[in-house]
């Protein structure tokens, strides 16, 4: 027995509870044999990769906002996670979807096959967002005030349409999935008003031209976040509210 918990510890970090080991928290291979339940744990999974990846976009505007490697580093070791969830999530959909399940199951399937894909892909902007902090932070660059509102009001829109987005499967609600894609036209007319103030600022000598291209490629990431939302917001609707933790 001493020899086991020394093999143990050699394993797993000091401190590091064993189950956080696990990426995966409510599919289990044995629920299979059962796919109503099988189905309802996995829509509990993407839900919570979905909020993985909600802790990803957080670390990232952190670490744009405070200049923060902490957080960069912090993002980067997030975005493996939400990718090991992607494999497990979606090996064992591919299994569910052999099972003998009904239509309506399958048509639920079928669309978190794209709703994991969108969660994924947020993982992914986020992770550019991290590489973009680390520029910033490397050349030591300045946004402006008037960037830094701009930045803070489109994150805060995004981040309010991938929330709704994600309570939209929690609760199977066409409310708040219809909420999110409303969300989705501010978030693209913030941009295009984040855009405008940023060609004034250029043609104005107020902005640095360095800090201007991490503040469009950061408003870019950050449309297409809110593009994914809506997808996942979608998916809700067109499985007729049954995607719901």
């Amino acid at each position: 027995a001493g020899l086991i918990v020394k093999a143990v510890e050699r394993i797993i970090p000091e401190g590091e509870p064993i189950e956080e080991l696990k990426m995966t928290k409510y599919i289990d291979l044995r629920m299979l044999s059962t796919p109503s339940i099988a189905l309802k744990n996995t829509i509990k999974e993407c839900l919570h990769m979905g909020l993985v990846a909600k802790s990803s976009l957080e670390t990232s505007m952190d670490a744009i906002f405070y200049k923060s490697k902490d957080d960069v580093f912090k993002t980067f070791d997030i975005e493996k996670k939400i990718n090991q969830l992607e494999r497990d999530i979606m090996s064992y959909l591919i299994q569910l979807s052999n099972s003998k399940i009904s239509g309506e199951d399958r048509r639920i399937v079928d669309e978190l096959f794209n709703t994991i894909n969108d969660i994924e892909r947020v993982g992914d902007h986020a992770d550019n967002i991290a590489e973009l902090a680390m520029y910033v932070i490397e050349k030591d660059l300045e946004f402006s005030e008037e960037s830094k509102k701009d930045i803070q009001t489109m994150y805060g829109k995004v981040m309010s349409a991938y929330e709704l987005a994600l309570q939209s499967i929690k609760e199977g609600s066409f409310e708040l999935a219809n909420e999110a894609l409303k969300m989705e036209d501010q978030v693209d007319i913030i941009e295009k008003s984040c855009r405008s103030g940023h060609i004034y600022r250029l043609n104005n000598n107020t902005c640095n031209p360095e800090s201007g291209i991490i503040f469009l490629d950061l408003l870019s990431n950050l449309e297409r976040i809110s593009d994914h939302a809506s997808n996942i917001a979608r998916a809700v609707i067109d499985a007729k509210g049954s995607i719901s933790a």
